[in-house]
């Protein structure tokens, strides 16, 4: 029996000493360079030259929108964004997409690391890079989208596919957001597929 206890036990610290062995060298191993999701190149692009021109005076320009039967739209970016690039790709640039923007929408974009004056309303005045960090803009691109009275109705954070940017679009030109909220109105409105 003694014999068995000990073979036992020494089974069991081999075993052990193995096991701590491939733990460890699972942890001082390097993962494959594959394994390591590369993060996006930086991608430098141009703003659509049709975007309004403001004096970055948001409140006016939610009141010019508004006579004008619009919304704002205001496009947070970064230089060299690539999010930002594939979103004005993906959901600016097409002809539809450029055309409906148009018609409901005035764009106007903001850096969130500029130095611009803007005022976002009569009592608040800062930079752009200042309206970022009050708005907590984390993301690029980030869209907020004002109403005539300059208040922010829909908030996007990131990129968004073009089919839901246009659900979204949707969302904020019929002004569904009086009657409710994004998520219930997105899930009211599904996807259509063919």
């Amino acid at each position: 029996m003694k014999r068995y206890a000990g073979w036992l036990m020494a089974l069991l610290i081999s075993g052990g000493a193995l096991m701590q062995a491939t733990v460890a060298e699972n942890l001082l191993a390097t993962p494959a360079e594959t394994d390591i999701p590369k993060p996006p190149k930086p991608t430098p692009y141009e703003l659509p030259t049709w975007f309004k021109q403001s004096f970055l005076d948001l409140s006016e320009d939610a009141k010019e929108a508004a006579a004008a039967g619009k919304h704002v739209l205001v496009f947070f970016h970064l230089d060299n964004c690539p999010y930002c690039d594939k979103m004005l790709k993906d959901n600016f640039e097409p002809e539809t997409q450029k055309t409906y923007i148009q018609k409901h929408f005035d764009v106007v974009e903001l850096n969130v690391l500029g130095s611009r004056e803007v005022a976002f309303s009569k009592d608040v005045s800062l930079t752009e890079k200042e309206l970022a960090t009050q708005l907590e803009i984390k993301y690029t691109p980030t869209i907020l989208f004002l109403d005539g009275d300059n208040k922010v109705v829909t908030r996007l954070n990131g990129y968004q596919a073009n089919r839901d940017f246009n659900r979204i679009m949707e969302f904020v030109q019929t002004k569904a957001y009086a009657k409710g909220n994004l998520d219930d109105y997105l899930k009211a409105n599904p996807v259509k597929t063919n």
